[in-house]
């Protein structure tokens, strides 16, 4: 296991004002555990609607989530495609065939080419707040009956320790 790291230590004293005497010494260490592994949230919500998927379908989503930044998104060129392919046992020229049916199934939106995003409404990666600012919008153009997905990904990169350290500063 791995030493935990002090972020905050504090000492008050309590002196007796006629004697001089240190009457109470009171010392406050917080320490900081070490950071979890990294891992994506499946939101148990919707997590049925995952069963409709085939088996290729599913071993790719399980390739994808070890993919996946902390925008939930997923940047597929060939030698990503390769390493995925190897991971999942499965061949490189199914994984275009797989990730039409994830789109189709709304499990993965295409963001750009070669950009993929999880849905935020399954999956996320991150800080909670950060992934519900991810939500989807879906925009509906009655002219052209499309429908566009639009991503509110800002991402903010303050940890835990520095909004603890922020919290107790603002406490003084």
């Amino acid at each position: 296991m791995s030493e935990r790291k002090v972020t905050y230590e504090h000492n008050d004293t309590t002196v007796d004002s006629e004697t001089g005497e240190v009457v109470e010494i009171i010392s406050s260490k917080i320490t900081r555990v070490p950071q979890t592994p990294d891992f994506v949230m499946a939101f148990t919500q919707d997590i049925g609607y995952l069963s409709q998927l085939s088996g290729g379908g599913a071993k790719l989503l399980f390739g994808l989530m070890q993919v996946v930044d902390r925008n939930n998104e997923i940047t597929l060129n060939l030698a990503r495609k390769k390493s995925i392919a190897l991971a999942t046992g499965l061949k490189v020229t199914s994984i275009d065939s797989l990730l039409n049916q994830l789109k189709k199934k709304e499990v993965i939106i295409s963001v750009e080419r070669g950009i993929y995003a999880l849905n935020p409404y399954l999956f996320g990666r991150g800080q909670w707040k950060n992934i519900s600012k991810m939500r989807m919008n879906i925009e509906y153009d009655f002219d052209t009956l499309k429908k566009s997905v639009v991503f509110e990904n800002e991402y903010n990169h303050q940890t835990d320790e520095d909004e603890f350290l922020e919290m107790i500063g603002s406490v003084k």
